[in-house]
């Protein structure tokens, strides 16, 4: 729990604490800021169960094995969910799905590129999200794992640095995954039009 100032310490304060003077409470302030977000992602990435769990607590001993290896000028969001992102992608690569030749996810064809318009959907209704998180399992890992970020308030700079992949490449596959989860919602009775 984040107390006697700690809320307003940066990320990036409370790491260089923990790997030059090992201050454990700093490492567990972290640890509490990111357990849920770096759960989360896995969870949407790989799917929920054991799986899910084993690439957070392997993303924490990593970055425990890895302490000096995160750099301070790079936030370190972005490091962690790069390390989260790896994992994810190993696993998904052990299942079969095809990476190209630079180690993301084949992207996949989607409708065609007419824009939809102003899209509004029903976010308290506990059906509509539910079919919300099947609509994201749906996407290609690539497309998945921006659209997860951007919900996790990254900037595509944020994203571009934690994944290797271009800002313009990242928008590209954030359009594609729109589309995908739009026709996905549609498909089941949402319009989307207000």
């Amino acid at each position: 729990m984040e107390g006697n100032g700690e809320a307003t310490t940066s990320d990036e304060e409370l790491f260089l604490r923990f790997r030059e003077r090992r201050d454990t409470a700093a490492f567990e302030v972290l640890y509490d800021r990111y357990e849920t977000r770096l759960s989360s992602f896995a969870a949407r990435m790989v799917g929920r169960g054991s799986v899910a769990d084993d690439v957070l607590q392997e993303t924490w001993i990593r970055v425990l094995k890895h302490v000096r290896e995160w750099r301070p000028e790079a936030p370190l969001r972005t490091w962690l969910f790069r390390i989260a992102r790896n994992l994810c992608l190993d696993y998904l690569k052990s299942k079969g799905v095809q990476l190209d030749a630079a180690g993301e996810p084949e992207p996949v064809s989607t409708r065609d590129d007419t824009d939809a318009g102003a899209w509004v959907y029903p976010a308290s209704d506990p059906l509509f999200i539910e079919i919300a998180e099947q609509a994201v399992l749906q996407l290609t890992p690539a497309q998945r794992e921006v659209v997860l970020m951007r919900v996790d308030g990254m900037s595509f700079t944020e994203i571009s640095q934690a994944t290797s992949v271009t800002a313009n490449t990242l928008k590209s596959r954030m359009n594609e995954a729109r589309k995908r989860i739009e026709a996905w919602l549609q498909a089941r009775g949402y319009d989307g039009h207000a």
